[in-house]
């Protein structure tokens, strides 16, 4: 390829053939590929005697054929030309054309004797595109016998060709960098714009608002923050103390005792609005209105009627003029839903039941009861009964949306004003989320002001409160509330509500889950608090009678004129029948060997015969040492707890054991303190302590003795991780063998460290937390143990602390909500 002649400018392009064989005459047979670049177009060749053209002359005596470009007529104009051409010659008759002439016969242009005619004119007309011109010659002549010689160019047209291959080898490489470049900075550029434009598109769909969600801008608001929060965190508002601590309402006639609030406590239920009948001498006391809340319905939440109640019940549906009632039940046919499903019209008191109508929906477990209840006047009535079946709870597969679906089959119900809920059993979950889910929609379509679910819930609390609204349940309301809201075209972000569906589901897979993660949901809040003060002190004293039964020895020794000598307190009673005493002492004289002690022995796990015991006992006196040592080395008892304040140790304990390095002799035994490790732990002391019987000096045990410095009496230390710490080292010393605590009369603090013990190891291999139980366990081992009410919290908030992450893992911020739980529990009075 070269670049063509400016216009009068001639050059020669050689080819040098050999004529093996040929006719008289040759002709040009073909002209092809003309074009390269846009819009350019073949060639037409045609034969001229003269004019401007390229002339193709034959040289016979050297056996070539020359074609010169002379004055080359090509009109440039304003555009570019960029062209290719190729020129094929053949000889007449038997040459051949490389797949193109098949015959023995040229056929395509003017056959023309060479011997007569030894130059011609050529002239090609090309559309010119582009300039500069360009040819370049792709098929070779073929003459005679088809055999060619490959092309070659003079000097002069060799010079233009190596000089342009080389500016377009330059050209090519310059133009393939900027295309690589640009395409990267495009590719970037594109990644970025799109990157942009999705977080724009998603900004903008967040805060989208449909054309009838501007009439709820409450509700927008609360869905832009939903949708901005961690939907695990955002369901754990249900334990903010600002939605659950609520006084009892005020009326004059519904003031609580706190005696009633107690019991209500225990029974689940703080404040009861009870439901009046103003026509009825009878009263079904076991419903409680919720009224007042919006102006289009009221709310009546009802116990399961019995046999007992069923007339009232229903001389209290009639004159409190309920119109709809939600019934949630195991099965369609239960016990309960016959009574709205009569064969027979039937009479109960002064009115009379008929059953109008009944549709079972299987798909949805629902079946939609219509009834006529008429008095005796002939006053009539009708109720629709929604009987929602195969009830288990809110988060199985049939109720995700059946709700919704009561809820608005209510509301296209003409004169839907009063809706009864109930279920089998007393007032449960099951009507309380429906109540809180339709009250919520309620005054949130209503009142533009609501701005927060948790706003309406607080209202219907406010008129009968309960403590089984959890984050599982506050997650399902949630959920149900932004389904109602799409659904009515209040939101329409498609894309928000399926991700917000992946987080519910997420949330329930992880609630759902059988490990100790899932024990720890919703263990502790201000009612279960209330119900474990009013319990912790039942039977914590003992009827004097009876306790002489049970400590008769400890009783003995108390009356004795040995009771100074042994006992720290006459306080403290002592177990007889889990005693810890050195009985060979007695011979020494009488009850030398009491250490006032009890032993404590549970076993870590159900399908095991591992057992952890302890000993609660009193730091010894001065008579006490021997036996002490004498108990703990034939009972090899290798780790020591002792909790003290201060200088209690050195000012109140006879220790049995040296407090510096050295040893000490307590009769046919040696006692040595090897080492001395000062805060070992925080606040906690480790003595390495030996102990050798004389008689046999290769029989030597080796004890661990933890000395805890900052328990005040009957307090608790002001760091709970002090504790865990020290339980965790007690485990490593000794995970099977009996452990001895100490404090100074081995009950309150004593009480307290074990009562840690047995309540972590309980949810550790057992996975039970029930601290109650658990406490009251211990005091049936130890009486009198664990003292106060703040000793008790305290062993609460180790509980939490050991177990914070799985706490926090499935109530983000759990802990810290626990925690002022626990301030709040302890300003109580008793």
């Amino acid at each position: 390829m070269f670049h063509g002649p400016e216009k009068g400018e001639q050059f020669t392009y050689v080819l040098p053939c050999k004529i093996v064989k040929g006719p008289s005459y040759f002709y040009v047979n073909k002209v092809y590929d003309i074009s390269m670049g846009v819009g350019s177009r073949n060639a037409e060749v045609y034969i001229e005697k003269s004019g401007e053209g390229a002339f193709v002359k034959v040289d016979e005596s050297k056996e070539q054929i020359k074609i010169e470009f002379s004055n080359f007529g090509i009109k440039r104009h304003e555009k570019m030309f960029r062209e290719l051409f190729e020129v094929s010659v053949c000889m007449a008759e038997y040459s051949e054309m490389l797949g193109f002439i098949t015959t023995n016969k040229c056929n395509k242009g003017p056959i023309i004797p060479w011997s007569r005619h030894l130059h011609w004119n050529v002239r090609i007309k090309c559309r010119v595109t582009k300039c500069p011109i360009l040819f370049k010659i792709n098929s070779t002549y073929i003459f005679g016998t088809g055999k060619t010689d490959d092309m070659k160019v003079s000097a002069k047209g060799e010079e233009y060709h190596k000089h342009y291959r080389l500016n377009k080898k330059i050209r090519t490489v310059l133009i393939i960098l900027i295309i690589v470049n640009c395409l990267l900075i495009g590719i970037i550029i594109f990644v970025r714009v799109i990157c942009m434009r999705e977080k724009v598109i998603s900004k903008i769909k967040a805060v989208a608002v449909p054309r009838i969600g501007r009439m709820y801008p409450n509700i927008i608001e609360w869905w832009k923050i939903l949708i901005l929060s961690d939907f695990v965190k955002y369901c754990q508002i249900v334990y903010d103390t600002e939605f659950i601590l609520h006084e009892p309402s005020n009326n004059d006639d519904k003031q609580l005792t706190n005696a009633m609030k107690t019991k209500l406590a225990e029974e689940k239920v703080f404040n009861y609005a009870f439901c009046e009948m103003s026509k009825s001498k009878y009263n079904y006391s076991d419903a409680y209105y919720i009224q007042s809340i919006t102006f289009k319905r009221s709310y009546i939440l009802s116990a399961c009627p019995t046999a007992d109640d069923i007339e009232d019940y229903f001389e209290f549906i009639f004159e409190n003029e309920v119109t709809n009632i939600v019934f949630l039940s195991h099965s369609k046919d239960s016990k309960t839903a016959k009574y709205y499903t009569p064969e027979k019209p039937k009479t109960y008191n002064n009115v009379t039941v008929e059953k109008i109508e009944e549709k079972v929906n299987l798909e949805i477990d629902l079946a939609v009861i219509k009834i006529k209840l008429t008095n005796k006047e002939g006053i009539r009535k009708k109720v629709c009964v929604y009987n929602i079946f195969n009830w288990g709870e809110i988060n199985n597969n049939t109720s995700n949306n059946i709700f919704l679906y009561v809820y608005d089959s209510i509301l296209k119900t003409i004169g839907s004003k009063v809706i009864l809920s109930h279920s089998t059993r007393d007032i449960d979950a099951g009507p309380i989320i429906f109540t809180y889910l339709a009250c919520t929609i309620d005054l949130m379509t209503t009142d533009t002001y609501i701005t927060n679910p948790f706003d309406a819930i607080k209202k219907v609390k406010a008129q009968y409160y309960e403590n089984i609204f959890g984050s599982r349940e506050f997650a399902y309301l949630t959920r149900a509330l932004v389904r109602y809201f799409y659904s009515e075209g209040i939101l329409d972000d498609e894309e928000k509500e399926v991700e917000l569906e992946r987080d519910y589901l997420n949330y329930l897979r992880l609630l759902n889950q059988k490990n100790e993660t899932n024990i720890f949901y919703n263990i502790i809040d201000m009612d279960s608090l209330n119900r474990m003060n009013s319990q912790l002190w039942t039977n914590y004293t003992v009827n004097v009678e009876k306790l002489k039964e049970l400590c008769s020895e400890w009783f003995e020794v108390s009356k004795s004129q040995f009771a100074k000598n042994i006992l720290r307190d006459i306080k403290y009673s002592c177990y007889d029948r889990n005693v810890f005493e050195y009985t060979d002492a007695k011979d020494t004289f009488k009850f030398q060997g009491f250490l006032n002690g009890n032993y404590f022995d549970y076993r870590l796990s159900y399908n095991s015969n591992v057992m952890r015991s302890t000993v609660m006992c009193q730091l010894t006196t001065a008579s006490l040492k021997y036996p002490m040592i004498a108990k703990i080395y034939t009972e090899n008892i290798l780790t020591i707890v002792i909790l003290s304040n201060g200088k209690e140790l050195t000012d109140s304990f006879d220790a049995y054991f040296p407090l510096a390095i050295g040893s000490m002799e307590l009769k046919n035994y040696t006692i040595k303190t090897d080492t001395i490790t000062k805060d070992y732990i925080q606040n906690t002391d480790l003595y390495d302590v030996s102990i050798v019987l004389k008689d046999k000096q290769k029989n030597v045990i080796n004890v661990k003795i933890l000395h805890y410095k900052e328990w005040p009496e009957r307090g608790v230390p002001k760091n709970p991780i002090d504790i865990i710490k020290l339980y965790e080292e007690v485990l490593k010393f000794e995970k099977t063998k009996t452990i001895l605590v100490h404090s100074r009369c081995g009950v309150g603090r004593a009480g307290t460290f074990v009562s840690i013990m047995y309540i972590l190891d309980m949810m550790r291999f057992k996975k039970r937390f029930a601290p109650i139980k658990h406490v009251e366990q211990v005091r049936n081992y130890r009486y009198g143990a664990v003292e106060t009410r703040p000793q008790f919290i305290f062993i609460l908030i180790v509980f939490c602390n050991y177990f914070k992450d799985k706490i926090e893992e499935i109530h983000p911020g759990g802990f810290y909500r626990y925690m002022r739980y626990f301030q709040i529990y302890s300003t109580l009075e008793d």
